[in-house]
């Protein structure tokens, strides 16, 4: 564990399995969650790759307020790097982080190696209801959740989303999310790209992976079963193996 400074941000990054002659992969987690999201992922064996994950600003253990637009996160990232002296890697992202990924290959792509989209889209559109409820006591988690995971597993999400450090960087979270719209230029991504979305996603449905699926060149689609938004934390394993056959394909 250790921390970066990242203008006036303080940041909380962690690295795991790295050696030399590896490429990173950098984890961003989803809106209003923490790294944790990712504990399935960060001890995985990947040959050649090594993992970095992070709170975003305002999440979990990082300082600051956030950004008020994907740019804004996109920027950040960049500088994050520059920050590690890393000159290619791979980009993972869930939700908002899917999103930030989707900006970050279109500004910075000859940074990029591989990108993996999951439960994610070109825009957002947060139901009012949501919005409401987050606003009035965080309860937002009864949201990410297929009908058919496990009560123990939704309880889990739920306690994870508490970490964060109040319901106004969620809220605020939500609004970035709201106010994206690149439907139209997201066909300019030629990164060689994985999208990953659960079938059950209500806050991201399959429908927005499919266009992302029609509009990147060459991407890959994968729809899982019995999986809502948090398919990074209904179905780990299977989300795993998708990442890992998408890395041993990239040349």
């Amino acid at each position: 564990m250790s921390v970066c400074y990242i203008g006036l941000n303080k940041i909380h990054i962690m690295q795991f399995n790295k050696k030399n002659n590896t490429t990173p992969i950098i984890f961003l987690h989803g809106l209003g969650a923490t790294s944790y999201v990712w504990a399935s992922f960060i001890y995985a064996r990947w040959d050649g790759f090594y993992q970095i994950v992070l709170d975003l600003p305002g999440h979990g253990k990082s300082k600051g307020d956030g950004f008020r637009t994907i740019e804004g996160y996109a920027d950040f990232i960049d500088s994050l790097v520059e920050e590690l002296g890393i000159n290619k890697f791979i980009l993972v992202g869930h939700s908002i982080g899917g999103a930030i990924g989707l900006q970050y290959a279109m500004n910075f792509p000859m940074k990029l190696k591989g990108l993996v989209l999951i439960s994610t889209g070109s825009k957002f559109r947060i139901p009012h209801e949501i919005l409401y409820s987050v606003q009035r006591d965080g309860n937002f988690y009864k949201y990410l959740c297929s009908e058919s995971t496990p009560l123990n597993l939704i309880k889990k999400a739920e306690a994870e989303y508490y970490k964060t450090n109040n319901n106004v960087v969620m809220y605020n979270d939500l609004l970035v999310c709201n106010q994206l719209n690149i439907t139209d230029k997201v066909n300019r991504i030629n990164t060689k790209t994985c999208i990953i979305c659960g079938e059950d996603d209500l806050i991201t449905p399959p429908k927005f992976s499919k266009y992302l699926n029609k509009n990147i060149l060459g991407s890959q689609i994968y729809l899982i079963k019995k999986a809502g938004h948090m398919v990074i934390w209904e179905q780990p394993d299977t989300v795993t193996q998708l990442i890992y056959n998408f890395l041993i394909n990239l040349h």
